[in-house]
């Protein structure tokens, strides 16, 4: 099974809400979520905690896949405190994807660091491993260090960094292939901008049954 696009696992910026639970089924819905490859089937849920700058909300963003059927059920669940009903969204649907690597429909001066030539690794297959470098298109590279875990999953945390983007600095923690293939997002994410802080994302429970 191919893994998810690590570009569109990155999305969250969309996801500030207060409460939102969505339960669809369609044959095909796995597949569009989870990756270019086949949804293997059964149970999933996934719980996410996203932290913005500072001072805004924490959301914690939990996911369930159950069977139904030849059918998947989904079901959504965004909540953050303090957070108006009209900042309800959903991490679906083309604004989420777009969010993913810092891809903007406004034209706002603070651009957010390109992760597009992660997709690299994607296009290889390739199985990143502790204590290397990927040197990506665009100029951007991948310094990979120790294993680390989340949520009971082991994955490499990297050091993720872009020419054009000298200011910021991705620290991401890449899983292997199979395991990536079942995650929207991944384990863990963390966005610098001159050393600062600016988002992050991390995998705080997983329970996957075949």
């Amino acid at each position: 099974m191919k893994q998810t696009n690590r570009k569109h696992k990155l999305v969250w910026t969309v996801l500030v809400a207060m409460a939102l639970t969505l339960t669809i089924g369609v044959p095909t819905l796995a597949d569009l979520i989870f990756g270019m490859g086949e949804y293997p089937g059964g149970t999933l849920r996934a719980v996410y905690l996203m932290q913005g700058e500072e001072g805004e909300p924490p959301i914690t963003y939990t996911v369930q896949v159950t069977p139904n059927g030849d059918l998947y059920d989904m079901t959504e669940t965004i909540s953050s405190p303090s957070l108006a009903a009209d900042e309800v969204g959903s991490g679906l649907g083309p604004g989420g994807a777009a969010g993913t690597a810092g891809v903007q429909y406004d034209d706002d001066e603070d651009e957010n660091i390109d992760t597009s030539p992660l997709n690299a690794l994607d296009d290889r297959n390739v199985d990143v491993q502790p204590n290397d470098n990927y040197y990506l298109p665009d100029g951007a590279r991948l310094v990979s260090g120790e294993v680390v875990e989340y949520a009971g999953i082991q994955a490499v945390m990297c050091t993720y960094i872009h020419p054009n983007y000298p200011s910021q600095v991705v620290y991401i923690a890449l899983t292997d292939n199979v395991t990536s293939g079942l995650l929207l997002f991944p384990v863990y994410l963390r966005v610098e901008e001159n050393g600062v802080e600016t988002r992050s994302i991390e995998l705080v429970e997983f329970d996957y049954k075949p």
